[in-house]
């Protein structure tokens, strides 16, 4: 079939089938949803300081909310292949350095600490983004992530799990001590078997 002929079966497919369509009458009959066991409230917090992130980790302890890593750009592109070196899709300069101490009732940051002051494998994994993250019993586990391998001077899927107390880990970032030996008493690093 030569391409002009698959040009006209295109044109008789897109101008044809809305007419085919038209012409017939069909009738619909649709049934009432059953009621949805559950309501969603979206509040808008006045005079919020949010900082603008996506793709992090965010851990609520009684009335403060952490949130640390992902991405302080919008959503990425795909660039070609031929582009990707000069416009990475995560570019390095757009990971979330800083972990934010966050009042619930207000919005207002009540404190904010660089996690670069951890160690190297901690802080790779506090600015990365996708982590998988869960608190239980009052301890943030973070498994894997996306993030800049400074080794390799490129992105990576992580294969890093660690654990700390939450409520330890957001009293170091309000009282500046988010550091070297914060990690080595408090954050438990493992990792993931592929």
């Amino acid at each position: 079939m030569k391409i002009q002929d698959l040009k006209q079966l295109l044109w008789l497919i897109v101008l044809g089938l809305p007419l085919a369509c038209a012409t017939q009458s069909t009738q619909v009959s649709v049934e009432k949803p059953a009621a949805v066991p559950y309501q969603l409230q979206l509040k808008q917090l006045a005079g919020s300081d949010f900082p603008g992130l996506h793709s992090m980790i965010y851990a609520r302890n009684n009335d403060k909310l952490l949130l640390m890593a992902g991405r302080v750009n919008g959503l990425h592109g795909f660039p070609g292949q031929s582009r990707a070196s000069a416009n990475p899709s995560f570019p390095a300069d757009k990971k979330n350095e800083t972990a934010f101490v966050i009042d619930v009732s207000t919005g207002k940051v009540l404190a904010s600490a660089s996690v670069t002051t951890l160690p190297s494998p901690i802080a790779q994994q506090l600015t990365a983004s996708n982590t998988q993250f869960t608190v239980v019993n009052d301890v943030l586990y973070v498994a894997g992530g996306y993030g800049y391998d400074t080794d390799s001077k490129s992105m990576k899927t992580l294969s890093q799990v660690m654990a700390v107390s939450l409520p330890e880990f957001i009293s170091a970032v309000e009282h500046g001590s988010l550091n070297s030996d914060f990690a080595k008493q408090s954050i438990y690093v493992g990792k993931i078997a592929i």
